[in-house]
């Protein structure tokens, strides 16, 4: 009787494997993939893991499928953050999703790179200045004051004080050089030719 039973509970125990595949473990990142099957999938984990009832599944693109954009191509960006003011006063995380929405825009065009100065976040400090809120990474601008400044929103806080201030080019400000003709004599701003 208890071999009966034992049997039992072995060939029941086959077939609950065979009928229910184990659960698929995924890390729960949001880096969404559109599958062939047109379905957006939070990760590339979870379409593998679909596969098991779709074998034929595949990754079409990197990012969520794309709802009917009618007449204008899908657009498929990476997660970067690389801030970029666009000429309707938005600030988008990337070039690309600017690119993307001058698809039904245009004119829509990048005019600086970094938040776009509304959108700038002030916060009173204990001086009288009012200070911004940027991150510490270092991506040093040259600002058209001659200043190098190590991010793109420290340059456009300090445009808190001088709305002319812009991006004068990427990467630090070079070193300003004098250039004194070797043939003048004595002393040129406390710099004599050698």
């Amino acid at each position: 009787m208890y071999f009966k039973i034992g049997m039992l509970l072995a060939a029941t125990q086959v077939i609950a494997t065979l009928a229910y595949p184990p659960s698929c473990a995924c890390y729960r990142n949001q880096r969404p993939v559109c599958g062939t099957d047109g379905k957006t999938y939070n990760n590339e984990c979870l379409l593998d893991c679909a596969t098991r009832d779709d074998p034929g599944l595949r990754v079409r693109y990197q990012g969520p499928c794309s709802e009917g954009n009618v007449g204008f191509p899908a657009c498929h960006c990476d997660y970067d953050l690389n801030q970029v003011c666009g000429s309707d006063n938005h600030t988008y995380d990337n070039a690309c999703l600017l690119n993307c929405a001058a698809a039904t825009n245009p004119g829509l065009s990048i005019l600086y790179s970094g938040l776009c100065a509304d959108e700038v976040k002030i916060v009173d400090g204990p001086s009288k200045y009012p200070s911004c809120t940027c991150t510490r990474e270092m991506k040093p601008v040259c600002g058209s004051d001659g200043i190098t400044y190590n991010n793109d929103c420290l340059l456009n806080c300090a445009t808190i004080n001088d709305s002319r201030l812009g991006i004068e080019y990427y990467g630090p400000c070079a070193d300003k050089v004098i250039v004194v003709d070797p043939g003048t004599q004595g002393d040129y701003h406390g710099i004599r030719p050698l």
